[in-house]
């Protein structure tokens, strides 16, 4: 009868009001099914939502989560709540966060700590890919945040710029744009001009005429290379692997010795972007 109650209740307010109350309420709260998810959101009407009262969350993040965070699995947080109990504890089975009214500062911010941590960028970036997958910044974004932390930065939000809004092609915003097309060379003009907060022709006469790139299959490559530059991107050998003589290949042995040592060789030489748009050829 208790564990039917508690699963019509809200997971949150079911542990703070039974938590501690006795031996048997424990027992029960804590090893109930529903706390692999618990969900901080309140839902004010069809529109608003806000998380829960302050003396709520603080009681769950200082004497609740700490003993169940082995069984959570899932988090559905308010953005204001995101830092309090992302920070509170760390979650090991944790796969999936739902995160309601997100403001991209609250992410930053959760940055800065891990960095002041010194926990490093890649481990940073690891950790945001397990939540988010593809909504998670790219590699080099994070590095260049938490390098900015570690020198000393503390504010999150994008410093202050007198005047009018920036439109000319000047060096510093070329280099600018050239780092958004290097963290994501799938970015198209509009994704650009919302993340430099230039104007579409400014963005535009940068890629073409400054940078000089064109789009191929849906990405920035330049229009013109170097030697070098086509030495970069030549297409030979990822990897060679030679048989010995007698070497019987099955499936197994193909998996072990050749296909997951080519994959492992891109994700090292492209470290943001993966195996993504790679498509492999099998042939005898």
């Amino acid at each position: 009868m208790l564990l039917t109650i508690f699963n019509k209740l809200n997971t949150i307010d079911m542990l703070y009001s039974l938590v501690d109350v006795n031996q048997r309420f424990d027992r029960l709260a804590l090893d109930s099914l529903v706390i692999d998810h618990l969900n901080f959101v309140i839902k004010r009407d069809d529109i608003h939502s806000s998380s829960v009262e302050i003396d709520i969350l603080s009681r769950i993040c200082s004497k609740i989560l700490p003993r169940i965070n082995e069984k959570i699995i899932k988090l559905t947080l308010e953005s204001h709540s995101m830092e309090r109990v992302i920070n509170a504890i760390d979650y090991p089975r944790l796969h999936s966060l739902s995160l309601v009214n997100y403001q991209p500062e609250i992410l930053l911010r959760h940055l800065s700590v891990r960095t002041a941590l010194h926990i490093e960028p890649i481990v940073i970036y690891n950790e945001l890919y397990t939540v988010f997958v593809d909504e998670v910044p790219h590699l080099r974004t994070v590095q260049r945040w938490s390098k900015r932390f570690r020198e000393g930065r503390e504010e999150v939000e994008d410093e202050e710029r007198p005047g009018r809004p920036i439109t000319e092609t000047t060096s510093e915003n070329i280099e600018q744009v050239r780092d958004l097309i290097n963290d994501d060379p799938y970015a198209t003009i509009d994704e650009l001009e919302a993340r430099s907060g230039l104007s579409h022709g400014t963005v535009q006469r940068i890629v073409s005429d400054h940078l000089q790139f064109k789009k191929v299959t849906a990405r920035y490559v330049a229009k013109h290379l170097t030697n070098s530059q086509k030495a970069e991107r030549s297409t030979g050998p990822v990897l060679i692997h030679s048989v010995k003589r007698g070497q019987t290949i099955d499936h197994q042995y193909y998996i072990n010795n050749c296909l997951k040592p080519v994959i492992d060789e891109i994700k090292n030489q492209r470290p943001t972007v993966g195996t993504r748009t790679i498509k492999l050829h099998h042939d005898n």
